[in-house]
């Protein structure tokens, strides 16, 4: 199901992988750096459900690029979306900030942070998300079209994005997602962070 209305969200690059790791201290996500694996998915982590499981793949990556562990997304249909997931509780009425490397080869990506319930455990209607885009691989470009011409992010390789929100004052229980958005796509999530951000004045 697609989703309504877009809301504002800032996207960063920002740290290369050699100054950044998703272990930093005060990081609220379980496994971050997707090193623990439990099966065939990090732990603390889950996938979203689809209709057609056949048109995708989801592979556990080791040391690729110099990234330790991640997960790749492969898609062969453009009506196929699919996210690895994790629900935390945080503190209302707080900001905060998400990061997570990609290292894109083509397709349509997705940055998610859902409500899951309110503070009186109530369904609430709240999210913040960005878009994943590359050119990276895709068959006008350079031949045909120019960088300038491109949209998205034109990094060969692991590049960091970013989403920061403020939580509203009745919810704490947030979902994150990440993955592909209905798009033939070839995407790798690396390392991850999620951290608070300083009280605004």
């Amino acid at each position: 199901m697609r989703l309504p209305s877009l809301f504002t969200a800032v996207a960063l690059a920002a740290m290369t992988p050699s100054t950044w790791s998703g272990e930093a201290a005060g990081n609220l996500l379980l496994n971050p750096d997707l090193t623990r694996i439990d099966g065939e998915l990090p732990a603390h982590w889950s996938l979203t459900e689809v209709t057609d499981p056949e048109n995708y793949t989801v592979t556990v990556r080791q040391n690729i690029l110099g990234v330790p562990s991640s997960v790749q997304f492969v898609t062969t249909m453009a009506e196929t979306s699919r996210y690895l997931t994790q629900v935390v509780k945080l503190e209302p009425g707080a900001s905060y900030e998400w990061r997570a490397k990609v290292y894109q080869n083509g397709g349509r990506g997705f940055m998610w942070v859902k409500a899951v319930k309110d503070l009186k455990g109530e369904q609430i209607s709240w999210q913040r998300y960005i878009f994943l885009n590359s050119y990276i691989g895709h068959p006008l470009y350079p031949d045909f079209a120019s960088a300038r011409q491109m949209r998205g992010a034109g990094v060969a390789g692991w590049r960091t994005e970013t989403v920061r929100f403020d939580l509203p004052e009745n919810l704490s229980e947030v979902r994150f997602s990440i993955g592909v958005y209905f798009s033939n796509a070839d995407l790798n999530i690396g390392p991850m962070s999620l951290h608070k951000l300083p009280a605004k004045p």
